[in-house]
């Protein structure tokens, strides 16, 4: 008997698994895309979640069915189903006065989160120039043979 009752009260735990907030995806996303950009990198970024963007995730549906629907905007309500996966953008805007050519970095960023918001897909980060990462300037050196 006691075995029936805690499994009737692990019952509302269980079914409430694989489901998360907007706010929560957002600090597993924010979360991992700082340990790819460093601080002033991550500052120059507007991700999906921050503003009013679309966002969709998928997830399994009772019947088994997989299925997509955006990630709630109000705070507090939840993802429907079984949470599957999640693609969120990040738009970056980087200022680099010491480069004259190229003074702003642009580009998008995706990073994809599984059933357990840990990352799928990395980032791809290949568009930021090395000279950003090594905070050099874009000028070619000229070394002497000597």
């Amino acid at each position: 008997m006691k075995q029936l009752i805690c499994i009737f009260l692990l019952f509302p735990i269980l079914s409430h698994a694989q489901q998360y907030t907007r706010a929560e995806i957002k600090h597993a996303a924010d979360s991992i895309m700082r340990t790819f950009l460093r601080a002033d990198m991550y500052a120059a970024c507007e991700g999906d979640l921050d503003n009013d963007h679309y966002t969709f995730y998928s997830y399994e549906s009772a019947d088994g069915k997989m299925k997509k629907a955006e990630v709630p905007r109000q705070p507090g309500k939840f993802t429907k189903g079984k949470f599957k996966s999640v693609t969120i953008l990040y738009s970056l805007k980087y200022p680099y006065p010491k480069c004259r050519a190229h003074n702003v970095v642009e580009g998008t960023l995706s990073i994809t989160l599984d059933r357990y918001l840990d990352m799928e897909k990395a980032p791809d980060i290949g568009f930021i120039p090395d000279y950003v990462w090594e905070n050099d300037s874009c000028r070619k050196r000229s070394y002497s043979g000597r």
